[in-house]
């Protein structure tokens, strides 16, 4: 019984208890052959108990042999020292360096022995610090091929590093991290064997996580993603890493640390939870970002396919603020490569990014020219000079050494000598600058002048057979630019070309059918003297409202206002398909005066007055920032002209959000009247 006097704090009641307890769990352990080899700190008579790594509560257990994964030693998470981790490793650094310098004469001669000398010196290793050398030292040799013919496996179990082994076990608490993934590392390049040795450091490494250095846990993660391979313990080593990170992660602070984990971490779903919290660091430090660092993060984001808008907001204003000059040819198109996978349509960085790449032309290559036109082309982004300056490049021509004035073609300022070539891409890259080019609805002399060489090539002409989908692409290219000939269009309208396309209900298969109806209908109206195959009238052409992407509320909202002036049904018909298959958003007759009629008094006299097509062109349907026609709008405006369309058309930007519906009836009703006014020259109608 253990006397109790009143005001006698609790603690004082309970350390008898406690250490009475301690001393039978120690002695109980000891009767059962049990060996507790971690000291406490208390001055007087030494103790042993093991901590568990998990509940943090002291536990007796048996010292496990080698083929287990968790080590014989316990070791404490912290210390008693009340200075900081950072100053903690400092601390131990330092010591390691006077260590270094007391035992310079050993430490050199360790780094100098030979295999047979260092085995030698191994049976009287007498600090784990030694024995960490004497690890490192043992790897170099086995890197350079000095351990005499025997394989890493061999060597690390040869008995005479056994002793190594003990003072490495008897000592391990008093080795730095740095020191530990430095011998790790020689060890897993000596062997992909999880040898005694190794899992041993690998669990004092784990014991340390939640302790050291931010920086040292991101080296352990690196080695062990490198050294993995089919080892479930340094496999589990890189979940422990990641776990560890994913609780300390307000704890990073260098954009260079978060950028190496947005890597690493790509593809893994069982870390997502730490992809968003690495973005919602990379926007806490974006600011003290270098313009290298900001675009690897706006880069992986877009190789993750993870648009976390606020982020991408943050860098690009961070990358319109500063200057991109250190960004190679390279870093400047996989930036525009990311800008497009993430939809980032900002004019002002896409202007910077292509001033930067006037100014490192000489470093691009056909290759790198045809990323760009790729991404350019579906970004919509059309500015003549630059993608004249491209075109210039895939053929060999020299090029100007500075940004072209707005609105020049020609080359200004110092010529720059180009050494890539077109001919040097694969015919599937030759096919895709084709189609960009046509996309952006580039028919100046020099683009045609190279899409006319491209289609030549040998390779681009064997795609009809490779790959049938391929020389649709091509050939409905041509047919925007206006190039196509009988030739190309009766390739492609051929019955037996038509049997190797896809049939089938998916989004591909549609987008082919629709662009083969529009070479039909270029085949017709455009091409002279076509006399080949055309596709039947009674095949049923593809729906082209399943191709559209995203609201068009402008377009809804125009729809509304005309029905007020000219009611569904009655007058107007809404999304119909026209020839070619074109989505036309509404279709309905007026008179010379601009007055709509009625569907069933037109029927009987159609002639008399003019079949409107009403086109509204949503931020999609153009190019930017020039507000063009894309390639297939255009075509498709030719192509309804053609049949007897009065087309109109209404931008977007023509329409303030906030118009109300009778000012959206009368812009709409003098878009007509101006639509069918006849010209002055002809007298035809001027189609807006």
């Amino acid at each position: 019984m253990i006397p109790c006097q009143a005001g006698t704090p609790l603690r004082w009641m309970l350390r008898p208890c406690l250490r009475f307890s301690l001393q039978y769990s120690a002695s109980r352990s000891n009767a059962c052959g049990v060996k507790c080899e971690m000291q406490m700190a208390s001055p007087a008579p030494s103790m042993h108990l093991s901590v568990s790594p998990c509940a943090g509560s002291a536990v007796v257990s048996s010292r496990p042999g080698p083929e287990s994964f968790c080590s014989h030693r316990s070791r404490p998470f912290f210390t008693s020292s009340s200075i900081s981790d950072a100053a903690q490793h400092e601390v131990e650094d330092a010591a390691i360096k006077a260590l270094k310098f007391k035992n310079g004469e050993k430490v050199q001669a360790i780094l100098s022995a030979s295999f047979e000398e260092l085995m030698t010196m191994a049976e009287k290793a007498d600090s784990a610090f030694m024995a960490c050398v004497m690890l490192q030292r043992l790897s170099a040799l086995h890197k350079e091929g000095r351990t005499m013919g025997v394989e890493g496996d061999a060597v690390l179990k040869d008995s005479r590093l056994s002793g190594v082994s003990r003072v490495i076990d008897e000592g391990i608490t008093r080795l730095s991290p740095r020191a530990i993934l430095t011998t790790l590392q020689g060890l897993y390049e000596m062997t992909p064997t999880d040898v005694y040795i190794i899992k041993s450091l690998a669990t004092q490494v784990v014991w340390l996580m939640r302790r050291m250095p931010v920086p040292l846990l991101i080296q352990a993660l690196q080695l062990h993603l490198h050294h993995q391979g089919e080892s479930s313990l340094r496999q589990s080593m890189v979940q422990q890493s990641l776990s560890a990170l994913e609780r300390r992660w307000v704890e990073l602070t260098h954009p260079k640390d978060i950028i190496f984990l947005m890597y690493v971490t790509q593809g893994a779903p069982l870390s997502q939870v730490l992809v968003e919290r690495l973005e919602d660091r990379a926007l806490d430090v974006v600011e003290k970002a270098s313009p290298k660092e900001l675009y690897r993060v706006i880069y992986l984001l877009s190789r993750q396919g993870h648009r976390n808008t606020p982020l991408i907001r943050a860098l690009v204003y961070h990358l319109n603020k500063t200057s991109l000059s250190s960004l190679s040819a390279v870093q400047l198109t996989n930036l525009v490569y990311a800008l497009c996978t993430l939809s980032v349509f900002d004019a002002a960085l896409l202007s910077k990014v292509c001033a930067e790449l006037h100014a490192k032309q000489a470093d691009l290559t056909a290759k790198l020219v045809s990323s760009l036109l790729t991404s350019f082309s579906r970004l919509r982004w059309k500015d003549g000079g630059m993608l004249n300056m491209l075109v210039n490049v895939l053929e060999g021509k020299a090029v100007s050494a500075t940004p072209p004035s707005s609105g020049s073609h020609g080359v200004e300022g110092g010529a720059v000598s180009v050494q890539s070539d077109v001919d040097s891409l694969e015919a599937s890259d030759k096919a895709g600058v084709v189609l960009s080019l046509a996309n952006l609805n580039m028919d100046s002399a020099q683009c045609r002048e190279l899409v006319g060489r491209v289609v030549g090539s040998e390779g681009v002409q064997g795609l009809r057979q490779s790959s049938p989908l391929l020389w649709v692409d091509v050939v409905w290219s041509l047919a925007v630019l206006r190039l196509a000939d009988a030739a190309s269009v009766a390739s492609v309208l051929s019955e037996d070309f038509l049997g190797k396309l896809p049939s089938s209900d998916g989004f591909q298969s549609i987008l082919t059918m629709s662009k083969v109806n529009n070479i039909n209908t270029a085949a017709s109206c455009e091409v002279e003297g076509y006399t080949g195959p055309l596709l039947p009238p009674s095949l049923p052409s593809p729906d082209p409202k399943l191709l559209q992407k995203g609201e068009r509320s402008v377009t809804e909202k125009l729809i509304a206002a005309l029905t007020n002036m000219a009611p569904a049904d009655t007058y107007t018909l809404v999304n119909t398909t026209g020839p070619g298959g074109y989505l036309i958003d509404a279709e309905f007759y007026v008179d010379s005066e601009g007055n709509p009629k009625p569907l069933s008094q037109v029927s009987e006299n159609a002639a008399q007055y003019h079949r409107v097509a009403l086109k509204v062109l949503e931020f999609p349907d153009l190019t930017f920032p020039t507000s063009d026609l894309t390639g297939l709008h255009a075509m498709a405006v030719r192509h309804l002209r053609c049949h007897g369309y009065t087309v109109v058309q209404v931008l977007h930007s023509e329409i303030p959000s906030k118009s109300k519906v009778v000012e959206q009836v009368n812009f709409l009703q003098q878009k007509v009247k101006d639509a069918v006014k006849p010209r002055p020259d002809a007298g035809a109608p001027a189609d807006s």
